[in-house]
């Protein structure tokens, strides 16, 4: 028969009745008998090898089982050979019957845990420390269990676990400073230096934005998310094994971020004040709306989109687009004014960041401006009008023969107005005059439209109707100058007579029988113009009422 041990004794290792009934003697009741001991407890803190942030107090944690008291105890050096030995250092004894005042009691989670503080912190090095437990219980017996954590791997005879002890800094790391400025904010960093089993940190502007990537003694880290646009001062450390962080690397690393700034362009045309009747503005897009910096040209209005480099001057410009060929009359528009550059909410951008006066466009690493940015150039024609005069008669539309031809004073764009077109747009400026009439029609001059005047400049579309104080005299030269403004319509009026119209004058020399040929057409002499403006005013002022349309 087996028997329990409380079978045999009570709790204060008297005999039971039981026991006495049997007629046991204390030498049968304990032969073959064999008391349990406790499984040793576990110190799980700190971990075996592990680093021991502060040699001024340490915790030391670990498992057992509910009720026991633990013995606590540590040395210097990796490992422990002999729990009993009296050199080891005690923080608990808890080898005794019952639980006294200071023991470290394993609560009923199984968990216990000491905190000790030496009079004075500990050297750099290893310690080790181990712990056994004594059973508490009501028939425990007080038996105390072997030794915690034995290190059967690496050392079959050592038991305890083992932390290490650094209080001094690692040195700072090496930082090599990227490129700046940097068009993106996603630069990689790089460096050296870096201790065994350290970890390295990017700081920039003295906060930490992330861990870098160690190898081999060398560290590396790309900044994402990318870094803002503007300043950043970068700087690395680095935190060994035991939780010591170094020095910041020096020297600090200056990185500008410049992030490209993504502008639009369009090319508006503005209609010319009251317009020829036929004649229509030409679409925008026969311009091509430029960026340019060095000799490198940026197409805003090209549909792309296109991205500029901040710190760096770009002048806003237009040219005629190559592919489609522009519309010819695109020849005949001047820009008006200086070109205009919003930013996204539509706000005008002025100096520093956009120069209208100079056109140049330049966006600082830290200007915040809401993109896209948009640049507009505006450009606008002019309109230009024939109409004919012949003595004696009224203001008329060109009829077979008449013509006039204008150009630009380097002769590259031209014009002719006739009868099959008396109306063309024509490029804003200065601009010469040459006309041709009939070879039995005498050219006697050239009047433009007064565009000062409202009432005459309302007329421009139908010069027919101006009257004749509406007009004024061109100088009789060869080669007519006109001036064609920009955005109004012109109307030129050619003068002719037939030689039956002439007065006879003799042709004896001298300045009187003066005469000249403009454009294959025979020219009255000086003498003669003079006596046509006299006949002229006479005949305006004998002849009969024609109303507006008189010449």
């Amino acid at each position: 028969m087996l028997y329990e041990a409380a079978d045999l004794f009570d709790a204060n290792g008297m005999m039971t009745e039981q026991a006495d009934l049997m007629k046991f003697t204390p030498a049968t009741a304990f032969n073959g008998y064999q008391l349990a001991l406790p499984e040793p407890p576990v110190i799980t803190v700190p971990e075996h090898n592990s680093w021991l942030p502060d040699p001024a107090t340490l915790t030391i944690s670990g498992t057992g089982t509910p009720g026991n008291t633990i013995t606590l105890k540590f040395t210097g050096g990796t490992g422990i050979t002999d729990f009993s030995d009296p050199a080891l250092t005690t923080l608990a004894d808890g080898e005794h019957a019952g639980v006294q005042p200071g023991d470290i009691v394993v609560d009923a989670a199984g968990l216990c845990s000491h905190t000790f503080t030496p009079e004075e912190p500990l050297n750099d090095g290893s310690y080790t420390f181990a712990a056994t437990q004594t059973d508490q219980s009501a028939f425990g017996w007080h038996a105390t269990s072997p030794v915690s954590n034995p290190q059967a791997e690496t050392a079959p005879q050592q038991w305890g676990v083992t932390g290490m002890i650094d209080t001094v800094p690692p040195p700072a790391p090496a930082m090599v400073c990227p490129a700046s400025p940097s068009a993106e904010g996603n630069s990689t960093v790089h460096g050296g230096d870096v201790e065994p089993g350290a970890t390295v940190h990017v700081l920039v502007n003295g906060e930490r934005v992330g861990e870098a990537e160690v190898s081999d003694g060398t560290w590396t880290f790309t900044f994402d998310p990318p870094l803002d646009k503007g300043d950043h001062a970068l700087t690395a450390v680095q935190t060994d094994r035991a939780g010591n962080e170094s020095a910041a690397s020096y020297p600090t690393c200056q990185l500008r971020v410049a992030k490209p700034v993504v502008v639009t362009g369009a090319k508006l045309v503005t209609p010319v004040s009251i317009p020829a009747v036929g004649l229509e503005d030409i679409d925008g897009a026969n311009w091509e709306v430029t960026a340019t910096t060095g000799d490198t040209d940026h197409v805003l209005s090209g549909g792309d989109e296109v991205r500029i480099e901040r710190d760096t001057d770009y002048l806003i410009g237009e040219r005629l687009r190559t592919d489609p060929a522009p519309d010819p009359a695109a020849l005949h528009y001047r820009g008006t004014g200086s070109p205009s550059c919003v930013d996204g909410a539509g706000s005008e951008l002025q100096a520093p960041i956009f120069d209208a006066a100079t056109g140049v466009l330049r966006m600082s690493s830290d200007d915040a401006v809401a993109e896209p940015v948009s640049c507009t150039l505006t450009n606008q024609t002019a309109h230009v009008s024939l109409t004919t005069l012949r003595l004696g008669g009224q203001s008329t539309p060109p009829q077979a023969g008449w013509d006039v031809t204008l150009s630009t004073a380097g002769g590259d764009v031209t014009a002719t107005l006739d009868s099959t077109g008396p109306s063309v747009a024509f490029l804003p400026g200065d601009a010469t005059v040459s006309a041709r009439l009939p070879t039995d029609i005498s050219f006697a001059g050239i009047q433009t439209l007064d565009l000062g005047t409202p009432a005459c400049a309302e007329l421009a579309a139908q010069p027919e109707a101006a009257p004749r104080q509406c007009w004024r005299d061109v100088e009789a030269t060869s080669q007519q100058g006109v001036r064609i403004e920009q955005g109004k319509h012109s109307a030129l009026r050619i003068i002719g007579a037939a030689p039956v119209d002439l007065p006879q004058l003799p042709l004896t020399g001298g300045i009187g029988s003066l005469t000249y040929w403009i454009a294959g057409a025979g020219a009255i002499g000086l003498a003669g113009l003079a006596y046509l403006g006299r006949s002229l005013t006479r005949r305006r002022l004998t002849a009969p009422d024609r109303g507006s349309s008189s010449p």
